[in-house]
């Protein structure tokens, strides 16, 4: 069997290609579905305190003000996924009076929610909803209102 020599250049590249190698292997970086625990015990977490790496979720309906003909009030919103590997989230929604008082913060596994709290008539009421995943939290969407009926 014929031996190959090896260019010094060669074995010095192949020797950075293994180090390199083993160093992504043997690392404890945290998850990128959800940043673990720091070294002082604190999650990391993003610009506005999110701890799941995910897109906020868009508000679909009711949405722009618009005043409901109907006195039962269902919030749909579009569906999201994770960032670097699917999974499927919950969602959890806030929906506020015009005080900005909490009505109701269900967490639910669809992209509908019937409100079931009593809602004054004729009052404007904004919601939004953020993505969560075992005790971690993404970014909340952008808040919307709308009218319930007179």
């Amino acid at each position: 069997m014929a031996r190959t020599r090896t260019t010094r250049p060669a074995r010095a590249f192949l020797c950075c290609v293994a180090i390199a190698a083993t160093a992504v292997a043997c690392t404890t970086a945290p998850s990128p579905a959800s940043p673990q625990l720091g070294r002082f015990g604190v999650a990391a977490s993003g610009p506005n305190g999110e701890t799941l790496k995910i897109a906020a979720p868009t508000l679909q309906s009711p949405i722009a003000g618009v005043q409901l003909r109907t006195t039962v009030v269902v919030l749909t919103f579009a569906a999201v996924i994770g960032t670097y590997i699917p999974f499927v989230p919950g969602y959890q929604i806030e929906l506020r009076n015009p005080s900005g008082a909490l009505i109701v913060s269900p967490t639910v596994a669809t992209t509908t929610y019937t409100v079931v709290a009593p809602l004054a008539r004729n009052t404007t009421y904004t919601w939004r909803v953020r993505a969560t995943f075992q005790g971690a939290y993404g970014p909340w969407s952008a808040s919307d209102s709308f009218k319930t009926t007179n």
